[in-house]
């Protein structure tokens, strides 16, 4: 069996066209789809409760046991789309947004990485989706407090994560409402693999030639 890509979270507007593009150039994907989502009625998507380290080590199973192995991980965070599937209303629900949004993040990073590891190949790409430099400030002021929070969790994880794991690791910053070349370049970023060199270097999606470091 040929190895697929694991891409959490279904919520974050870009994994659907993404998981599609991928699969028509010969891919396979396992689409994770966040406990807030109508039940998968693909097989192709499974069902993820980010606050559940079993729930992790599932994804990693399945990939294992449908695919044969991962040849690459995809986490895209998508803060304005996560707010509107996270309840927040005040701070009794904090603890849950930040279960859902770092905690889970966490476990389904670590997850891959030690998936990877023992296989000896493939990588994990962190995605960064957010609006336009001009737009950014205004959407920051309407995010509830934790998942701005998260946001910044997630970069730091991922920072981090491409210390700690090198070439496994792959960072893109992807803008929300842009063409569909940044899709294209994301997709072949995932199909050939992180650049062996520019590592702990964040990747502008749809730039022109392979780096586009920032």
């Amino acid at each position: 069996m040929e190895r697929c890509a694991i891409l959490a979270d279904s919520s974050a507007p870009l994994i659907p066209p993404l998981s599609a593009l991928l699969r028509s150039r010969g891919l396979s994907c396992l689409e994770l789809a966040g406990s807030g989502e109508a039940d998968p009625a693909s097989p192709d998507t499974l069902r993820w409760n980010p606050p559940s380290l079993l729930s992790a080590h599932t994804a990693i199973l399945e990939s294992n046991t449908r695919h044969g192995g991962l040849a690459a991980g995809v986490l895209a965070f998508d803060a304005e789309a996560f707010a509107a599937n996270v309840a927040y209303e005040g701070v009794v629900d904090a603890s849950a947004a930040v279960n859902t949004l770092v905690t889970g993040w966490i476990y389904l990073a670590e997850s891959v990485f030690e998936a990877l590891a023992k296989q000896g190949s493939g990588f994990l790409c962190f995605v960064h989706a957010a609006p336009p430099a001009k737009a950014e400030n205004a959407s920051l002021k309407q995010l509830p407090l934790p998942v701005a929070i998260a946001e910044s969790a997630f970069l730091r994880l991922a920072e981090e994560s491409a210390r700690r794991h090198g070439e496994r690791a792959l960072m893109v910053r992807y803008e929300t409402g842009a063409d569909d070349a940044q899709l294209e370049w994301l997709a072949s970023r995932i199909l050939e693999g992180p650049p062996s060199r520019a590592q702990n270097r964040w990747h502008k999606a749809g730039s022109r030639g392979l780096f586009g470091i920032l």
